[in-house]
């Protein structure tokens, strides 16, 4: 069950039109809340809300006909916000001293109840989308709830406690004393507290107690009749089986949880909330039972299953070595798992459950995908997989791209190189001057996310489909790959229709300037001649040489012949050797520069770069996670299955137009 607490507007009275009185609610805001019994915030999903048409609000909780202020006829949930509004029908007096106190300022609260039908741990660094928004873990996603009932609390009050109103905390004069409120009277009378006893003594006694709260007589106050005192009894002798009950349940299923144990008495979860955290505890700890049929505990563990499930990919065996070592993969190769069947069994022992005890295949691969065990299993797997062939299609950009890290989404300024000049000399008892930074010497750029979704269902555990993992896991990583290479060549290939490359710059060679000696020789001495603002000389080494396919070998030739072949007819005697031999180090041949598809194509055109702290060109990843990530969700609650999203966040920008050069061939 989830509460939620929220200011309550009520119009006031009066209105000379005759029209009854309202209220509003704003129930709920679309974040994150602290809720009592539950480990982590709560994030409730609006999308998966449902209300009925009309409902209730109560006077603190109480479902009787003199704590019943009207009903909500206008329920609002935009999938942002839920909002809620009514007409006030009570006219008891317990409504009216709350009217009346409204009236005089007094600030009431509204608690909103939800029952929760689907919800589960979001992990720790994870980000979810939820209510247009962004939410990142570890909180709990509730994705289905039934909104049923409204009461009204005083403001500001403690939600881990009951709460009376102020209609039943009136101050009531009998013979110079005060009537106590509700709690406290029957603690008075029947030795006991309001929440120990059943609903139908509950109302009996308040029954009693509004009568004596609305007395006018000055007299003693009545002695309670013996049939409602009895009864009061035999309410709380029920309340307390049904507590025993409770507990012996709940030490059954959280025998071996004794945390869990204690929190589910203190807190009053039922059986069922007591299972669900044993659950998850056992997902979260993937503590193994020694027990275990399939050898020691070590092989249970979650990495050994993940590898396990990697050897049965092609290529595989390469990655899983990769991401967990030989002891590991040695330990998968021992591992007893066949199938996806196997693995969902293996993933509940992982995570200290007995997949025997949950009768039909179903109802086990039920409860393993219950768990985050299996899922995380998946997502691991995956999630290498989908890492080797991203990292496997990217790799020479990094030869001269400035690599930066970005907080969130919004823009960056970069500041090139060059911005504050050099030291300078301080004079005996001077002070040191302040470097500047001029708007000249920045540049801005911001990252935006990329990515897509795939799905584990029940069908592919079923018919053991290994597609996900082993076709289509490589060729998001290549997409991922891809996509960041489409942006990086599209930003380079757009520097000159943008300026950045160009005669005023030094770093243009217009026309006519086909790769060769004489041509690179220029375009090197061009950079290495490269000077600030002041006049300071840059020091810019050439790194890289980019060129289209149809030209990667005059220039190996260039870059990697010590002699050149020729004739002269120049009388002087000429230098034996290849004046560009090894003077750049990286080739990267590109096809996209001579791709149709990409603005400022060629079949010639090249370019030169200077070293990756030079700045030519910045690539900025979101909070400096340079690869694919994977994100993991249970899939809707009509569905079984888990849902994975390919994320990657990551921003290109031209940086300094002095580290880079172009030369048009055309």
């Amino acid at each position: 069950m989830l509460r939620l607490k929220a200011k309550l507007d009520l119009r006031a009275a009066g209105h000379r039109n005759g029209k009854p009185r309202r209220f509003s609610i704003l129930a709920y805001n679309g974040g994150k809340m602290l809720v009592e019994g539950f480990e982590l915030p709560v994030v409730l999903d609006l999308a998966g809300l449902e209300a009925p048409g009309s409902f209730p609000i109560l006077l603190d909780h109480q479902a009787t006909t003199e704590t019943t202020l009207g009903s909500v006829d206008k329920i609002q949930n935009d999938g942002k916000c839920l909002a809620l509004a009514g007409l006030v029908t009570g006219v008891s007096t317990q409504v009216q001293n709350v009217l009346a106190a409204a009236d005089a300022g007094q600030q009431w609260q509204a608690s909103v109840g939800v029952h929760c039908s689907d919800c589960f741990d979001v992990p720790a660094g994870q980000v979810v989308k939820i209510n247009g928004r962004d939410h990142r873990g570890p909180f709990t996603h509730v994705r289905r709830g039934l909104l049923y009932e409204t009461s009204v609390l005083p403001a500001g009050a403690d939600s881990t406690t009951k709460v009376n109103l102020a209609a039943r905390r009136a101050a009531k004069v009998l013979r110079g004393s005060v009537m106590p409120d509700f709690e406290t009277w029957v603690r008075e009378n029947f030795g006991t507290e309001v929440a120990s006893l059943t609903p139908e003594i509950i109302m009996l006694l308040q029954e009693r107690y509004d009568a004596l709260a609305n007395s006018t007589s000055t007299g003693e106050v009545a002695e309670v009749p013996e049939t409602v005192a009895a009864g009061a009894a035999f309410g709380v002798r029920a309340s307390a089986a049904a507590e025993s009950r409770r507990i012996a349940a709940c030490q059954r299923i959280a025998a071996r949880h004794p945390n869990i144990l204690a929190t589910a008495i203190e807190r009053g979860w039922s059986a069922e909330t007591t299972e669900l955290h044993v659950l998850r505890a056992g997902a979260r700890n993937a503590a193994p039972d020694n027990s275990r049929r399939y050898g020691t505990p070590m092989e249970a563990d979650r990495n050994v299953l993940s590898a396990s499930l990697l050897l049965r990919c092609s290529g595989g065996e390469k990655v899983a070595l990769k991401a967990y070592g030989e002891r590991v993969v040695e330990a998968a190769r021992r591992q007893r798992v066949t199938n996806l069947v196997d693995l969902a069994k293996e993933s509940l022992r992982a995570a200290g459950h007995d997949p025997d005890a949950h009768g039909s295949r179903d109802q086990m691969l039920r409860a393993s995908f219950s768990t985050t065990s299996l899922p995380n299993i998946l997502a691991d797997t995956v999630g290498r997989s989908l890492v080797s062939a991203y990292e496997e299609t990217t790799s020479d950009w990094r030869s001269f791209c400035y690599v930066a890290s970005a907080e969130d989404f919004r823009q960056q300024l970069g500041i090139r190189p060059a911005a504050i000049g050099n030291l300078e000399q301080l004079a005996p008892g001077g002070s040191i001057t302040h470097g500047v930074i001029k708007e000249e010497a920045t540049y801005a750029w911001r990252v935006k996310t990329f990515a897509k979704m795939l799905k584990v269902t029940r069908e592919d555990v079923i018919n053991d489909d290994l597609g996900f993992i082993d076709q289509l896991s490589p060729m998001l990583g290549t997409s991922a790959g891809r996509s960041l290479l489409d942006l990086i060549w599209e930003t380079i290939m757009a520097g000159e229709a943008n300026n950045f490359f160009s005669v005023g710059n030094a770093n243009l060679l217009s026309s006519n300037s086909i790769l060769g000696v004489a041509s690179l020789q220029t375009a090197i001495g061009m950079m290495r001649a490269q000077m600030d603002s002041q006049g300071h000389n840059l020091n810019i080494q050439p790194t890289a040489l980019a060129v289209p396919p149809l030209e990667e070998f005059r220039a190996r030739g260039l870059l990697n012949s010590a002699l050149l072949v020729g004739s002269t007819t120049d009388d002087e005697l000429q230098p034996s050797g290849n004046p560009v031999y090894n003077v750049v180090p990286t080739l990267v041949v590109e096809p996209r520069l001579s791709n149709t598809k990409f603005t400022g194509n060629s079949t010639a055109d090249w370019y030169l770069f200077g070293p990756p702290n030079a700045r030519a060109v910045t690539v900025g990843f979101l909070q400096g996670n340079q690869t694919p990530t994977i994100e993991m969700e249970n899939a809707p609650f009509d569905q079984l299955g888990t849902q994975m999203r390919v994320v990657f966040d990551y921003g290109c920008s031209l940086s300094d137009p002095k580290a880079a050069f172009k030369a048009n061939a055309a």
